[in-house]
């Protein structure tokens, strides 16, 4: 967890998986991690963490989240999904790319930011028995478990999501072999993804143009992606809380 002030908080989790060699590609999950690696989710501080993205709450009444999901940090050298390769976890030279015999291990940053409430004293839900975490995994390391989910080179996630979020956006703009599958999985984000989700796609749309072949096709994935307004209130101004924006960029630059 990172502070911005007294009133909103950025709560931060690294996702950590290994690699298995198999026939001459690497497999990457959280279930081969050994004893000696870090928990399959760890808090900003590194430490073993005993929520993930899908059963992390706000630690109590008095706090509320601004942003309505969790995201993947997409600044610094990652890739298309937001993973970084290393060696090991202890090892500090991280990479936005697997390296072949250097890249055992990865992770990434999810964040997601948070706000204080007006809540009286004497509300009894501020009650110590009142707020519980609930957690899908132990804090003791998992046994070791061979699990093939992908390759190097087109990496999944253990669980493939639907694409109604940005990493799996990326991931399937990815796998798609031609440039107009690609176009229509953008289209149909940018019809069903909340406001949030497009300004911060917005934001990084290098990456998605790059990811085509053709430059006709860049030019229509541009061109989408400029169409979309951003989220406005009822005044009329765009609403920089409800995404990712300027200030947040700026936060999380400086942390």
């Amino acid at each position: 967890m990172d502070e911005t002030d007294s009133f909103q908080q950025l709560d931060v989790l690294y996702e950590n998986q290994r690699g298995i060699t198999f026939c001459g590609a690497v497999y990457f999950s959280e279930k081969s991690l050994l004893n000696f690696d870090p928990a399959p989710w760890v808090d900003g501080n590194f430490k073993a963490s005993p929520v993930n993205i899908k059963t992390a709450t706000c630690p109590d009444p008095s706090w509320e989240w601004v942003w309505q999901r969790w995201y993947v940090d997409m600044n610094g050298d990652v890739d298309e999904s937001g993973w970084q390769y290393g060696f090991s976890f202890g090892f500090s030279n991280w990479n936005g790319r697997p390296i072949s015999l250097q890249s055992f291990v990865r992770r990434r940053r999810w964040i997601r930011q948070r706000k204080k409430t007006e809540c009286l004293r004497d509300d009894p839900r501020l009650m110590n028995d009142y707020f519980t975490i609930s957690s899908s995994y132990a804090v003791t390391k998992p046994p070791i478990r061979t699990q093939h989910t992908g390759s190097l080179s087109a990496i999944t996630d253990t669980e493939e999501e639907e694409v109604a979020t940005i990493p799996s956006l990326l991931q399937s703009l990815q796998n798609s072999r031609i440039d107009r599958e690609k176009l229509e999985t953008l289209q149909k984000f940018l019809q069903s993804a909340i406001s949030p989700d497009i300004n911060y796609l917005i934001n990084m749309k290098e990456k998605v143009i790059k990811s085509f072949v053709y430059e006709s096709s860049c030019r229509q994935a541009k061109e989408m992606l400029n169409a979309r307004p951003t989220k406005q209130d009822d005044a009329g101004q765009p609403n920089e809380t409800d995404t990712p924006g300027k200030e947040t960029r700026s936060f999380l630059e400086s942390i």
